[in-house]
């Protein structure tokens, strides 16, 4: 147990070695690049030249960092790896001394030349440098650790790795082919300062803005005041790790959906799956390519965007469809509002009760005295859902209570079945056509003339007797020539009522998903009857129980006239 602690202790300690020495030799080659890319190819020659040794230095001593702590094994003598960290500290005193000698050179000339923006990049890599410097006492450190290493543990040299030659093989493809142009504002948050110098100078050059955060408190304080495309998250932070934030934020609602990149030098699997798992959009193990780090900076943004513009797209339409909706209740209110009250004389009463659906349809219904011996009374559904059905049916309503149908006799359902198909042609009302129930009841002969065009038929009840469907006449008006609209006078007892409605009452899915008939409607309202009492409620309640709803998928209109 032991044993293993102090392995792990090893492992600990060379892996914060490493660390310290790998960020700042990365970040002089990151620099050095920003800078090769920025200067003039052909009058920067002598800048570009200097430039690129400090490249080549930065580049092998990353190189050399990376290798020089897998070197050691239980089997070296502490005295062979004191000697082994005087040579590692000596080898990489001779790339820092490249490095810092071409940074003072091109330091003076920028500050000659003015040149403010070089002068903060070249600053840069002149601290990065200084920084290694301060931890060449640290190497010292590496000869009282060793790693416990296989015997058959090898890297594979890259030059002769096939993956490499493959690689090496294809031709790139030009940058701007593959990478579109998305900016956004970043934030970065990392606690070292040249890993964030360094990533800040990359994405503003890209056309970013950008924030950055030393540590995970922080953090939590500008993504609460500030809006952000995107968050660039370290894992091994004080105060608040990287952890910590993407679980704060991925709990939120309105937080979750900033995206965000884990770039960590951690490269552990359970680490990456743990962060992915949580939310995370991506995960980076330093150092990066800058061009790797575009990409994924880029697919992350143009997410981002797109479900952005979703969702202000959805936000759009919910918003035209409630003020959609909220036209469509008005709508409603208008035609329950110009439809008559209810009424009892000793003669006849008269009830009813309109139930629109989430969509305004073409349901109307009225009555009135023609004179002071004829009542009559109808019910019109008319074809489809919306505004337009809604006014073609206030338009037929309008004419029938105003009796304003010329040449027409409103005391014969025939005739004014006939004016109605000759007056509203489906051809003039944008295809629409409708159904009707049309009477006429006289209350000296106590005779009702009727006329059942297209429409359900209606139900005629009295106390001593089963009730009876009426439904004699012809097809719905369309505004053909030539139609038959035949109609039929009865003799009504004492007491005797008439419903009529629209089919939105009964076309209802029962437990097996099929539809309600008619048939079955009127055994519904054989169960219901009741000439005493209003019992337009009882069945409305028992239908909406059907239904499973209150809200019907269809508008329901109901009319019962009683005669007395």
């Amino acid at each position: 147990m032991n044993n293993q602690t102090n392995t792990r202790s090893q492992k600990i300690f060379l892996m914060q070695l490493q660390h310290k020495l790998l960020v700042p030799a990365e970040v002089i080659v990151e620099y050095s690049e920003i800078l090769i890319e920025d200067c003039n190819q052909e009058i920067d020659i002598d800048c570009i030249t200097d430039l690129k040794h400090i490249k080549s230095s930065s580049t092998q001593l990353c190189e050399f960092i990376k290798t020089i702590l897998v070197k050691t094994t239980k089997k070296t003598s502490a005295t062979e790896l004191k000697q082994y960290g005087i040579h590692v500290r000596h080898e990489i005193r001779i790339h820092l001394n490249h490095i810092i000698g071409y940074s003072e050179i091109l330091l003076e000339e920028a500050e000659e030349n003015n040149q403010q923006d070089n002068l903060e990049i070249l600053g840069r890599i002149y601290n990065s440098s200084q920084s290694l410097l301060s931890h060449m006492d640290d190497i010292l450190d590496y000869s009282t650790v060793s790693m416990n290493l296989n015997d058959d543990d090898s890297n594979i040299s890259p030059d002769n790795s096939m993956v490499k030659n493959l690689v090496d093989s294809i031709k790139p493809l030009n940058r701007q082919d593959i990478l579109s142009e998305f900016t956004g504002t970043i934030l970065i948050v990392d606690d070292i300062e040249m890993n964030r110098d360094l990533l800040e100078t990359r994405l503003q050059k890209q056309g970013h803005v950008v924030i950055t955060a030393e540590n995970g408190q922080i953090a939590l304080d500008i993504i609460q005041k500030s809006p952000l495309d995107l968050i660039i998250l370290d894992i091994m932070m004080p105060v608040v790790n990287g952890f910590q934030v993407l679980q704060t934020l991925k709990s939120d609602e309105v937080l979750k959906t900033i995206p965000v990149i884990i770039f960590s030098a951690l490269d552990e699997v359970d680490s990456i799956v743990r962060c992915l798992e949580m939310g995370a959009e991506d995960y980076l193990v330093k150092p990066l390519k800058p061009i790797i780090l575009k990409a994924r900076v880029q697919a992350c943004l143009e997410k981002k965007q797109l479900r952005d513009r979703e969702q202000m797209y959805f936000n759009a339409l919910q918003k035209t469809q409630n003020e959609l909706n909220a036209e469509l209740a008005e709508a409603a209110d208008y035609v329950r509002s110009i439809l008559p009250q209810t009424i009892k004389t000793k003669d006849v009463s008269a009830n009813w009760s309109y139930l629109p659906s989430n969509q305004l349809g073409g349901d109307s219904l009225g009555y009135h005295w023609v004179d002071d011996d004829n009542f009559a009374f109808y019910l019109l559904d008319v074809c489809g859902h919306g505004v337009g059905s809604a006014l073609l049916s206030v338009s037929i309503m309008n004419v029938l209570s105003n009796n304003s149908l010329a040449k027409t006799d409103f005391l014969n359902p025939t005739d004014v079945m006939l004016s109605l198909n000759d007056t509203f042609k489906m051809e003039n009302q944008n295809g629409k056509y409708f159904s009707i129930w049309y009477g006429v009841f006289n209350k000296k002969t106590r005779s009702l003339s009727y006329s059942c065009c297209g429409h359900p038929p209606a139900i005629l009840a009295s106390n001593d007797e089963q009730p009876i469907e009426l439904s004699e006449g012809g097809a719905a008006i369309i505004g053909f020539p030539n139609q038959h609209y035949p109609s039929q006078t009865i003799q009504l007892k004492n007491n005797s009522s008439i419903l009529i409605f629209s089919d939105g009452i009964y076309e209802l899915p029962d437990e097996n998903d099929n539809m309600y008939q008619y048939s079955d409607f009127f055994q519904f309202v054989q169960q219901c009857h009741d000439v005493e009492n209003n019992h337009i409620e009882k069945i409305i309640k028992l239908m909406q129980k059907l239904n499973k709803s209150e809200i019907f998928n269809d508008d329901v209109s109901l009319l019962e006239v009683i005669f007395h």
